[in-house]
């Protein structure tokens, strides 16, 4: 599995455990598109742009804005949302509790990349487990004569 297939993993997990979207293969193929549980929407019609597209899922692994979309989600739900820039990585942590005495953190992940972390931290906090990357295979030998 790819890296970037493992990322749109991460963003339909993220679209529908953290951002509550619908997310559906448009036509049968590879975009993901969504609907939002709304009044007016259809269940299972996509939401149009001003384009006349169905709204793709954004990309909340690799996308800092999209994923700044998934604090503020968060921070509905828990207490505080905290973002650390390490030398040699991001380390987010999500902590729920009445008050400082009494708080506890419900996630602490580390990533390569900010969104990368927001997102782990963002399911790890809800429970939710994260699909699994696997490790690229051996580049072939090379025989030299």
């Amino acid at each position: 599995m790819s890296t970037t297939q493992v990322d749109r993993e991460l963003d339909v997990l993220v679209a529908e455990r953290v951002m509550g979207l619908d997310v559906y293969r448009h036509d049968g193929g590879d975009d993901l598109v969504f609907t939002e549980d709304r009044d007016w929407a259809d269940a299972g019609e996509p939401l149009i742009d001003t384009g006349g597209n169905p709204r793709k899922v954004p990309r909340y692994s690799t996308d800092i804005a999209a994923a700044f979309q998934v604090v503020e989600a968060i921070l509905k739900r828990f207490r505080r949302f905290e973002i650390h820039a390490l030398p040699d990585c991001y380390a987010v942590q999500v902590e729920d509790g009445t008050d400082d005495i009494n708080s506890y953190y419900v996630a602490n992940v580390e990533a390569e990349t900010a969104p990368l972390a927001i997102c782990r931290a963002a399911l790890a906090a809800l429970g939710v487990e994260l699909p699994v990357e696997q490790p690229l295979p051996d580049p072939p030998e090379v025989r030299r004569g």
